[in-house]
């Protein structure tokens, strides 16, 4: 006795082809989409926050820096020592032609400037300044963070005053022993918590808010968002179509090998018909 084995034929080889071609696919797409993940360059930058840093941006990737007019931060840039006139070299290199091409008004007409895009810009201010400049306009245009003037800085005495000479040895002393730095330090810790204090209430309240509408909203209404699967979606439109032509092959295979069996059944059937007419 003989019969037809579905796996022994070249059209089970080749479902058996494409199913291997289609799991190797989505395999590699996987693989390549978790690569392209890991090697990918991030989309934020790191910021800028200290002026080494802002240095190296003016130098190596083209920042221009832009100070208030008639500010303590151009008088600091003016008449400091190192770093301070290296940033001040570089800002004249950069407007050769228009010396007062890196002036601006005012800190906010600088942010205004830095929002509206274009070339890679930085604007030195005033850390109180910013601090309000910051709530004002958000956070995501600010990004020199490094201490350069406080509240402590400076105090404002009568001219003539006798006593002068000793608070100015008494503030020299108080800085060189640090208590000014922990001082402002403490003073920008305060701050902050009383922001993010803020932040975290007005986070809590909008979350009570949305749950008591949540509440209110019926389970038909709710609208479920669908997973995306755009990363996948070549390796599952190839696994389908691999499907499919696989399915049609077997389909074929199967009527192919029904229609064989049933012309060996009626060959079968007239063979013995012949041999029944001969013996009678």
């Amino acid at each position: 006795m003989a019969c037809n084995e579905l796996h022994n034929g070249y059209r089970a080889k080749f479902l058996t082809i494409v199913y291997w071609i289609a799991a190797t696919y989505v395999l590699a797409d996987v693989y390549s989409a978790q690569l392209t993940s890991q090697f990918a360059r991030p989309a934020r930058e790191p910021p800028i926050n200290t002026l080494q840093r802002l240095q190296a941006a003016m130098i190596h990737d083209g920042y221009r820096l832009y100070v208030e007019k008639e500010s303590s931060s151009l008088e600091m840039l003016e008449n400091g020592t190192e770093l301070f006139r290296q940033l001040y070299a570089l800002m004249r290199q950069q407007v050769i032609n228009d010396p007062q091409g890196f002036f601006i008004d005012s800190v906010e007409a600088g942010i205004k400037l830095i929002a509206e895009g274009g070339e890679d810009k930085a604007v030195l201010g005033g850390r109180e300044t910013l601090f309000f400049n910051v709530q004002q306009y958000g956070s995501n245009n600010f990004q020199l963070s490094q201490k350069l003037y406080t509240r402590y800085s400076a105090v404002a005495v009568q001219i003539g005053c006798p006593f002068l000479g000793s608070l100015n040895n008494v503030l020299m002393q108080l800085f060189e022993s640090g208590i000014l730095d922990k001082m402002t330090a403490a003073e920008y810790a305060k701050q902050y918590q009383e922001v993010e204090a803020t932040r975290i209430y007005k986070g809590s309240v909008q979350a009570k808010n949305s749950e008591a509408y949540s509440r209110t909203e019926s389970y038909d209404s709710t609208v479920i968002s669908p997973l995306n699967l755009r990363m996948l979606q070549g390796a599952f439109i190839a696994l389908g179509v691999g499907s499919l032509a696989a399915g049609v092959i077997l389909l074929l295979e199967i009527v192919f090998i029904k229609l064989d069996q049933a012309r060996l059944w009626m060959l079968c059937s007239r063979l013995q018909w012949i041999r029944y007419d001969r013996k009678v």
